[in-house]
């Protein structure tokens, strides 16, 4: 077992459920710490242990949500897979392993469309990579099997996927290559009647990253 574990904790049936609780209380049996909220969610770190155990008493408090959980070992953050957990009124389902993604290019759309929008987005494109990437651990040879699809490599073909979300007058796509590589591609319009126009790093609207 890890000595550092990351905790990313999600309330999927009540996106501001988290925003109304003090973190801090949420902790109950582990050795863990509140590190930051980001996009209604909640990051957590823990020793020695993962924080299932306080996770399971929260959803036991609220058996009318749903909670996701994704661990990952801190330590070893470069070539981790994440673990990824459901959580309904006590009761845990493991979901399977996600793997660590590399984020690309998304500097300049975050300045042009800002945060709150591009979190949104970002965060529904990231349930479709979850549902896309979820998978557990070969039970014949313990490897793996993650990015099936994109890394397979048969008669000269090779293959990929791109994923889009709108919002208003924003849209964003995300690109996902081999070995679970993220491209992102942001762009813009002045109405719903008009283009849409690609944002490069020239249109830069001084927002902070």
């Amino acid at each position: 077992m890890a000595n550092l574990y990351d905790t990313i904790l999600e309330c999927e049936t009540n996106d501001t459920l988290l925003n109304l609780l003090d973190p801090k209380k949420i902790i109950a049996n582990t050795w863990s710490e509140f590190s930051y909220s980001e996009h209604n969610e909640l990051v957590f770190e823990s020793r020695n242990e993962t924080m299932h155990e306080d996770i399971i008493l929260l959803s036991e408090k609220f058996p009318m949500e749903v909670f996701t959980a994704v661990y990952y070992d801190h330590e070893i953050y470069e070539e981790t897979k994440f673990h990824y957990h459901r959580y309904e009124d006590g009761e845990v389902e493991f979901l399977g392993y996600i793997p660590r993604y590399n984020w690309k290019n998304h500097r300049p759309i975050i300045e042009a469309m800002g945060r709150e929008v591009f979190d949104k987005l970002w965060k529904r494109i990231r349930k479709y990579l979850f549902r896309l990437d979820q998978t557990r651990e070969s039970i014949l040879d313990g490897e793996l099997r993650i990015d099936i699809l994109e890394n397979h490599y048969d008669q000269c073909v090779t293959s990929y996927v791109t994923i889009f979300a709108e919002h208003e007058n924003f849209r964003l796509s995300v690109e996902k290559t081999k070995k679970s590589n993220l491209y992102f591609r942001g762009y813009q319009r002045d109405s719903e009647f008009e283009d849409w126009i690609e944002i490069f790093e020239s249109q830069n609207h001084g927002l902070p990253f």
